[in-house]
């Protein structure tokens, strides 16, 4: 859920250096959040900074600042949006990430429009690798925009405008035949804030339960 909120689609010009092995730092401006084309007359300002602390343990932190409303509008809306995640590999075979998100949108909030909304998320992603070819990989997380200024607004049971705030547990398996080609299968529980039925299985409910079965290809 973070990963497809996260702004992703993006244009703009961006500035790299690479001060050795271990830092990496990017400076960029872009059209908006989540933009190809300009929303407005503004632009949006971001940096990122990953830095190896040894060849175990790697940190990585992104940014993103703009205005996000329309020209005309009134009053602006300015976002602010932060990612940090930590990778740590103790062993060869155990591969661990932790992270999380955190934004603010000025004349956000649902209840109350002159105050600054927040949202944030985290999850927890650990990989044993049995052998070069089989894995398996487990995955819990949450996602908190109550008032949907990322996630977008949906009616809860009350009628009322709600953003989107879940819990997510995943579970993996994958299997590569080859350096360039994997195997995946997967399975996901989601729950949703109780009076939020935002899935729908025969009638709207906060739940869901989905697998999938993927197939991937290097050329």
């Amino acid at each position: 859920m973070a990963s497809y909120n996260e702004p992703f689609y993006q244009s703009g010009v961006r500035a790299s250096y690479e001060g050795s092995d271990r830092l990496d730092f990017q400076f960029w401006v872009v059209n908006g959040y989540n933009f190809f084309l300009d929303a407005n007359s503004a632009k949006s300002v971001g940096m990122l900074f990953s830095y190896s602390l040894r060849e175990d343990l790697q940190l990585t932190y992104t940014n993103l600042f703009g205005r996000e409303s329309l020209d005309g509008s009134f009053p602006k809306q300015y976002r602010t949006y932060h990612n940090l995640y930590v990778n740590y590999n103790p062993t060869p075979k155990i591969h661990l990430t932790v992270g999380g998100d955190v934004g603010t949108q000025s004349h956000s909030q649902l209840d109350h429009p002159e105050k600054t909304a927040i949202m944030y998320n985290a999850l927890t992603t650990i990989r044993y690798q049995f052998t070069d070819e089989y894995s398996v990989t487990g995955r819990v997380e949450t996602f908190q925009d109550p008032d949907g200024f990322i996630s977008g607004t949906y009616e809860n049971d009350m009628g009322d405008l709600a953003g989107v705030q879940l819990m997510g547990y995943t579970l993996s398996t994958e299997y590569k035949p080859n350096a360039i080609s994997f195997v995946r299968l997967e399975g996901r529980w989601i729950s949703a804030k109780k009076d939020l039925p935002i899935f729908y299985q025969n009638e709207p409910t906060n739940e869901r339960i989905e697998g999938s079965l993927s197939m991937g290809i290097v050329f």
